[in-house]
């Protein structure tokens, strides 16, 4: 395809759109942050009931974090948030 494009429109050049290329990351991310909640869902469920979960300095467990976090993972690590571990 891109051979008979350059035949074509040789005088044309390829331009990646930072839209999709965008888009193209985001549906990643999301596919592998939700991969993630699913096996911690799975191990939630058959883990020992009177462990406590780890839970994070905002009173969360990771499963909620996952749930919420797909703007989250995106984001610069330089924005100053961290997340504590409370054991």
């Amino acid at each position: 395809m891109m051979l008979i494009a350059a035949e074509v429109f040789y005088n044309a050049h390829v331009d990646n759109d930072r839209f999709y290329v965008r888009q193209v990351y985001n549906e990643a991310v999301d596919e592998i942050r939700i991969n993630i909640r699913r096996k911690l869902i799975v191990e939630e469920k058959e883990r020992d009931r009177s462990i406590p979960s780890m839970r994070y300095s905002n009173d969360e467990i990771m499963r909620q974090i996952l749930a919420r976090s797909k703007h989250t993972l995106m984001m610069s690590s330089n924005n100053g948030l961290t997340y504590t571990v409370i054991a």
